[in-house]
């Protein structure tokens, strides 16, 4: 039910709106906080949506270049009414701290999303400097992470939540084998960015190992296809290292608007990357109830329970990862018994219900 008093208004600061987990999170959340007589504006620094939201949100862009951006940005906050300034991610960081100077309200920070050794006079540590400084808060969503910025008192744990509609209405299995051209009994899953840094060097997700373990199975186990979902700037790198006699089974579809679908016809799942936050996608395997092999690196262990609803491996341990896909492949009683495991403790702990009701309290907190 609406509350018939006035309640708090918040500027939600976003670097765009691609279809990630961040951006789905914030758009949740304001969801949650106009249901509940809220007011929510949201400024992007970068004219970018890739959701199907319409008006349902009070959405500006800054469409200028350089200093002008800045500018800019304090210009439209300007005309707007708002209690707390709220940033999502490293990249806004910038704006809201001029925004928050500017306009006297006070500034939450998103900027913890991973769990990076934090190199000393690094571009990500004099920024970090300065939200440390000008923010009242600093939400981080794993542990480790808010751990190695050194957030300190400022630091608040809040962790992703994850919404179970999104598991409703489905694609059939066999409409998804037919689209992806999948003829194998067994599938195996990563979904990840095949991002890269400013040096162009590759970083995030570790695909190189992805694809020697995909064609260590495939030479051990021939009814099997690993798919690679997500894009990036390194998609095309990666498609292209794939030897040719492997490429009709190990497969990367490009953009996908029905990732959970795709899940749903896994058989195993995977993680591979050392600098995880509190990783989406392994929530999304969760949800859906797959066994995961994932490396004890970051937020992970915080969803992943080796041996419970999953297992860890060593950082590019081929060998390793290879031989416990085996043998979840060849264990049904032991994939079942990890799915249903993942989705307890996604249920009990990760529910995006809880999510919303600790950014509320947050809130209130702060506004009091």
């Amino acid at each position: 039910m609406k509350s018939s008093k006035k309640q708090m208004s918040f500027l939600f600061i976003c670097n765009y709106l691609k279809s990630g987990g961040i951006e789905r999170q914030m758009l949740e959340l304001a969801d949650a906080l106009q249901q509940d007589n809220y007011h929510v504006e949201i400024l992007l620094i970068h004219n970018i949506i890739h959701f199907d939201i319409k008006d349902k949100y009070n959405i500006q862009a800054l469409h200028s270049k350089g200093i002008r951006k800045y500018i800019e940005a304090i210009k439209k906050t300007g005309k707007i009414k708002f209690d707390i300034i709220h940033s999502w991610g490293p990249v806004p960081s910038p704006y809201a701290i001029l925004i928050s100077l500017f306009s006297r309200k006070l500034l939450i920070s998103g900027y913890v999303r991973n769990s990076y050794d934090v190199k000393l006079l690094s571009k990500d540590w004099i920024r970090f400097l300065f939200v440390k400084m000008f923010s009242k808060k600093i939400v981080g969503n794993n542990k480790i992470g808010l751990s190695k910025y050194k957030t300190g008192k400022k630091g608040v744990y809040i962790p992703n939540g994850f919404n179970f509609n999104r598991i409703e209405n489905l694609k059939e299995p066999a409409e998804i084998r037919n689209e992806l051209g999948i003829k194998t009994t067994h599938v195996v899953t990563m979904v990840a960015s095949f991002a890269r840094d400013g040096k162009q060097k590759i970083k995030l997700k570790d695909w190189d190992t992805f694809i020697n373990v995909a064609i260590e199975c495939i030479d051990s186990i021939e009814d099997i296809t690993f798919l690679g979902i997500g894009t990036g700037p390194a998609l095309n790198f990666f498609s292209q290292k794939v030897p040719a006699k492997y490429k009709n089974k190990i497969i990367f579809p490009g953009k996908r608007n029905d990732i959970e679908s795709i899940i749903n016809i896994s058989k195993v799942c995977l993680m591979l990357s050392k600098f995880e936050g509190l990783s989406n996608a392994i929530m999304e395997y969760m949800a859906l109830e797959k066994p995961v092999i994932t490396t004890s690196e970051g937020g992970t262990v915080e969803l992943i329970k080796d041996e419970i609803n999953g297992f860890y491996c060593k950082d590019k341990d081929v060998k390793n990862i290879t031989k416990k896909i085996i043998y979840l492949l060849n264990n049904q009683i032991k994939r079942d018994q990890m799915g249903n495991e993942g989705k307890k403790i996604l249920e009990n702990h990760f529910d995006i219900k809880f999510m919303i009701n600790n950014y509320i309290r947050l809130y209130k907190i702060l506004k009091d």
